[in-house]
This record gives C-alpha cells, structure tokens and sequence, in this order.
C-alpha cells in the first residue's frame, strides 16, 4: 500500500526485474498494456512521484537486451507529456513526442516502427507484422476537429492499436501526406472490431 507515502524522487541505475517493474506500475498507474518485459536495465533513470498525482520518468532502458527506449515523460491529472521517447532495436528507429491537455493532442512522430519491435518491449503488445514509416507533425482539437493541423507523411500497414482490448484498432493499411493545414489521405482500410472501412479524400 502506498497510503503513507508523500512523494518519491528515485535515482536508478541498474538492472530491475518483475517485482520491481510491478511495484513501479503500481505507483504510477501504468496501464498493463505499457508493462515492460523483464529483465530492464536502466540507466541515468529518475523517477518522481507525489500525492497529486504527478509522475515523470528520465532515462535510457534496455529491454531484455533487445529494444532500447530513450524516455522523458511526465503525466498528471490535467495532462500526458511525452517530451521525448525514442525506440530502437534491429529494425526500429522511431522518436515520438506528445502532449494531451485541455482536449487538445499535439503528436510527432519521425522513423520507422515495427510491431515486432513492440511485442519484444511490451508485455500487453501481442500483434507482430505491422510497421509504421514517416515523419508526421499533427494537432487535434478534439472540440474543432476543422481546426486541427498536420505536416508531413505516413505510411501504415497492418499496425494495430489495441487501447481496446475486446475492439482494436487494426490498419490494414493508410498513406497520408499533408500540409497548408490540409490532409490528404491517398488511401487507407481500417478494422474496428468487425466492421471495415476504406477512406479517400482530402480532410480540411
């Protein structure tokens, strides 16, 4: 229990197994979907935690030997912070950074990503054969979506986003470029659950 526990400001530089990696998810309210594989070494790591409910996390991890994250985020009540994560094995080499606060989503993302590498670092991450490539600046306005902005390019084929555990998101496949706040999607099938939809056409 952590009824008792004001504020954690943790230096780590060594290597954690699962009761470890638990404990931090415990504290933290990691989703199990975001649990790493054991074992992890982590180095130049801080952790800090306090009663309201902020966490942020630094440093460099190595997943089983296999997957390298560089990480820098932070989470409260009103806002996700992904200052910067990098990932990489032997063939990934994705950055990503985001920001969710006030209904509004600022998301980069810059490389290429496979699932496989996903399944190796994530102990909630099943599907294997799907990769993302491209360099891709966007914000959502959840509240006036015709507002929303995008920059660059990105290609998907069959990536799945499981934030559903009984309905995720699979897509089969999507090319989209964009710019003078205009998106234009060259192609794209998607899968949500049991239903399929093919989409075309420009968003503005």
């Amino acid at each position: 229990s952590f009824s008792g526990l004001k504020n954690a400001d943790l230096l780590i530089d060594g290597e954690i197994g699962r009761r470890s990696v638990q404990w931090v998810s415990d504290l933290t309210h990691i989703p199990p979907l975001m649990e790493v594989r054991t074992p992890v070494a982590i180095s130049k790591g801080r952790l800090a935690w306090d009663r309201s409910g902020t966490t942020s996390f630094s440093g460099d991890v190595d997943i089983q030997k296999a997957v390298q994250l560089n990480v820098n985020v932070l989470k409260n009540p009103e806002a996700l912070v992904v200052n910067h994560l990098l990932i990489r094995d032997e063939v990934s080499n994705a950055s990503f950074t985001a920001r969710f606060k006030d209904r509004v989503l600022d998301f980069t993302f810059s490389g290429i990503l496979e699932e496989s590498t996903l399944h190796r670092a994530f102990t909630g991450y099943d599907p294997v054969g799907g990769r993302a490539r491209g360099d891709l600046c966007v914000q959502i306005l959840l509240d006036n979506l015709v507002k929303s902005t995008a920059a660059g390019r990105l290609e998907v084929n069959d990536f799945t986003l499981p934030w559903q555990v009984h309905q995720p998101l699979k897509i089969e496949t999507i090319s989209l470029t964009s710019g003078d706040n205009k998106i234009r999607v060259e192609s794209a099938r998607v899968a949500w659950g049991e239903k399929n939809f093919d989409l075309r056409g420009d968003i503005q």
